[in-house]
């Protein structure tokens, strides 16, 4: 009985393979640098109006009688004197 697909040879075999797997490694790298630049471009975006502020956050003030603190009710705190 004859064959109807002849038998190919392994190095043609390989080498297709090869040029599938660079293919698709292609791909990859393109894929991987193109989220890369993506995510560099919304990190260093400034009109995106985040909560990003140039200026240090402000600590308030302690008031006249010293600093408030949270108690319970009852404690019988005396404000640190």
């Amino acid at each position: 009985m004859a064959q109807t697909v002849p038998a190919r040879h392994p190095a043609v075999v390989l080498r297709s393979k090869y040029r599938q797997l660079r293919a698709v490694l292609a791909i990859v790298v393109i894929a991987v640098v193109a989220l890369s630049v993506t995510v560099v471009v919304l990190a260093t975006d400034d009109r995106a109006g985040g909560a990003r502020s140039s200026a240090p956050a402000s600590i308030p003030a302690d008031s006249d009688d010293g600093p408030r603190y949270l108690h319970a009710p009852g404690q019988g705190y005396d404000g640190g004197r």
